[in-house]
C-alpha cells in the first residue's frame, strides 16, 4: 500500500505534469539554440509590424502635406526608416533573449526540481518494494524484538 509521503510525491508530479509541459519541449535544446529558434520569431513579428508603421508614416506624410508620393526626398525618408526598422529590431531582440533566457533557465530549474522528486519516488519505491519483500517473508508479521 502507499504511504502518505508518497502520494505527495506523486501528487506534485502530477501538477508539475499538468502545469509545465512545455519544460520538455525546451529541454531538447540548448539554451543559444532555444533562445535563437525564438528570437527568430520575434525578428520576423518585430519587422512586419515595423514595416506595417513606416507604411502608415509615408501614408501620413502624403495625405497630411498633400503632396505626392514621389514628390518626397525618397533616399533621405527611405534612410530614416530603415534606421528606424533597425533600431526596432536591436531593441526587440535585446528584450527577446533577455525573456527567452530567463524562460529557458526557469523551465531547466523546474526540471531539476522534478528529477528531484523522481528521485525520491524512487528511493522510497525501492525502500518499500524491500521492506513489502521482508512482510512476504514473514508471513505478514514483523519480528518482535525481544
Amino acid at each position: 500500500m502507499y504511504d502518505r509521503e508518497r502520494i505527495i510525491i506523486m501528487s506534485k508530479l502530477a501538477v508539475y505534469d499538468r502545469d509545465h509541459r512545455d519544460d520538455y519541449k525546451k529541454e531538447q535544446y540548448f539554451r543559444h539554440d532555444y533562445n535563437y529558434k525564438q528570437n527568430t520569431w520575434t525578428r520576423i513579428y518585430v519587422f512586419i509590424g515595423a514595416l506595417i508603421l513606416v507604411v502608415f508614416y509615408f501614408l501620413h506624410k502624403t495625405a497630411m502635406s498633400g503632396t505626392e508620393f514621389f514628390a518626397l526626398d525618397l533616399v533621405s525618408e527611405l534612410i530614416g526608416a530603415g534606421i528606424f526598422m533597425v533600431v526596432v529590431q536591436v531593441i526587440y531582440t535585446g528584450i527577446g533573449t533577455i525573456i527567452n533566457i530567463t524562460e529557458y533557465e526557469k523551465a531547466q530549474n523546474r526540471l531539476v526540481k522534478r528529477r528531484k522528486l523522481e528521485r525520491a519516488l524512487y528511493r522510497r519505491n525501492a525502500s518499500g518494494s524491500s521492506e513489502s519483500r521482508r512482510r512476504e517473508r514473514g508471513n505478514g508479521r514483523r519480528a518482535v524484538r525481544p
